[in-house]
């Protein structure tokens, strides 16, 4: 048997119970489980690769080179779980496997190890890099050795694991043909015990996805900006929580899976705990790029539906609500003694900037009725682009000149 699962003793395989072939107790759900895992695992990546392809949510880097071989590496997971349980009763029994399909399910879990262990490493050195893009120049030298160090030793955990699978037995296929009785015995091979990696491993994982979490959440406290974005940051990283903890579990059945029998039934555990890992860790490192995209692309219809729903059903009252809601993304005109103050809500922001676009007044206000009909006067204008500011200025300048009487350099009026 391969080193890292225990040979099952004849005694124990008479114990087992009649097998059952044909109509076998089965866990039927892996291929829509995995299938929808990589589907909002793939959108989420595409749309990340997307917008920064596009300078939309900064420039492309190697935080996002190493989510390609992260993806290859989920997909690979994806499909070689898929064709165990589907193919070769990785979802049943292992008293209800056929013994001739042994040696191809011992090659499905070899490769979904690699796999594994690919994605997830590239996907933790991705994050540490992007988060070490996004604060450059402005955390300590603690900071920074800190993440260079995690992203070592994510690297050296990935590469030594990899390494350990590939020379584990010696000719390396004897992992999976071990498992082929005629092969067995007229082959001479060696594989090192190594049951005690299976756990090993799982909690290396853990930690490496602990820290790329928590090391991050701590920089943010020493980053220059506002509340609000912390905030956001800080609930971001907080998602990969929930992949430390899907790490947990899937160690708690890998230490089972050295120890148990029924490899089969205790794998499809191993399976489901490693794809939602697997998976959700790739979903949570593009989780901050799409802010982009929803402050782009739905902020905006979201807060006009909300809106025109409020105008439309509460009357008076309503219509007062909805005009409020409208001051996002509008500026509000109002005349000063100082000069013209403009309010601007920047769409999806949330954040009132006050610019001040103040002419001083040359000359004294005047008691004409349509001077002071525009210094009364308000107004409101939704204001979409930098050009549509420019000249709603231009044309409260013009209104202004209109309103007062011209005076030449003799103080002569016209």
């Amino acid at each position: 048997m391969p080193g890292n699962l225990q040979s099952i003793p004849p005694s124990v395989i008479a114990s087992w119970p009649t097998p059952n072939y044909n109509d076998p107790a089965r866990r039927p759900w892996m291929p829509a489980y995995a299938g929808i895992l990589q589907g909002i695992m793939t959108l989420m990546l595409a749309t990340r690769l997307v917008l920064r392809a596009q300078l939309k949510a900064g420039p492309l880097g190697l935080d996002d080179a190493l989510l390609i071989p992260s993806f290859l590496g989920a997909t690979t997971f994806t499909v070689l779980i898929i064709l165990g349980t589907e193919k070769y009763g990785m979802d049943r029994h292992i008293w209800d496997v056929r013994a001739s399909t042994f040696e191809n399910t011992a090659l499905i879990g070899w490769a979904a190890e690699i796999a594994f262990i690919t994605s997830t490493c590239c996907t933790k050195v991705s994050v540490l890099l992007f988060f070490r893009r996004l604060t450059q120049g402005t955390f300590n030298k603690i900071w920074k050795y800190a993440t260079l160090a995690a992203i070592a030793f994510t690297i050296s955990y990935g590469v030594a694991f990899i390494l350990i699978l590939i020379f584990n037995c010696t000719p390396t296929a004897a992992y999976w043909k071990s498992y082929s009785p005629a092969w067995s015995t007229t082959h001479t091979y060696h594989c090192t015990d190594t049951q005690i990696l299976n756990p090993i491993q799982g909690a290396l994982s853990v930690i490496t996805d602990f820290y790329s979490v928590i090391l991050p959440m701590g920089m943010l406290r020493t980053l220059s900006t506002t509340k609000r974005q912390k905030w956001a940051l800080n609930a971001v990283f907080s998602l990969g929580l929930l992949v430390v903890v899907a790490g947990i579990v899937r160690t708690v059945y890998l230490e089972r899976l050295g120890s148990h029998w029924d490899i089969t039934w205790l794998g499809f555990d191993v399976f489901v705990w490693s794809q939602l890992e697997v998976q959700l860790a790739i979903i949570c490192a593009s989780a901050p790029a799409l802010r982009v995209f929803f402050r782009r692309y739905l902020s905006d219809p979201i807060t006009r539906a909300i809106n025109s729903g409020r105008s439309t059903t509460g009357g008076r009252s309503g219509n007062r609500d909805s005009k409020m809601g409208d001051m996002v993304g509008m500026v509000v005109l109002g005349r000063r003694r100082q000069g013209d103050v403009m309010e601007v809500c920047e769409e999806g922001e949330g954040i009132t900037k006050r610019v001040d676009v103040s002419v001083e007044d040359a000359i004294e206000e005047s008691p004409s009725p349509s001077a002071s009909f525009s210094t009364m006067n308000h107004e409101a204008r939704l204001v979409k682009s930098l050009e549509d500011y420019e000249n709603l200025a231009l044309e409260t300048l013009h209104r202004q000149r209109k309103s007062q009487p011209y005076i030449d350099w003799r103080g002569k009026g016209s």
